[in-house]
């Protein structure tokens, strides 16, 4: 008597396929994580494209005041 019964043929094949093979799946995903690492790290390096001014100079009031 055989501890185990025979697999199914779907199981067998998955059985027999090479151990150790990186699928496209996961090395993409890897790739897309690298990418947008590298994508990021530049963006964050780049100097600030816009002119840093001092801000504008306060409008003076439309009413008067009258002190009394």
């Amino acid at each position: 008597m055989s501890a185990h019964p025979p697999l199914p043929t779907a199981y067998r094949s998955r059985a027999t396929r090479q151990r150790g093979r990186v699928r496209l799946g996961p090395l993409l995903a890897i790739l897309v994580l690298a990418a947008s690492a590298v994508g990021a790290w530049w963006l964050i390096s780049q100097p600030p494209r816009i002119e840093r001014r001092p801000p504008a100079e306060v409008p003076a009031p439309l009413v008067d005041t009258v002190l009394a």
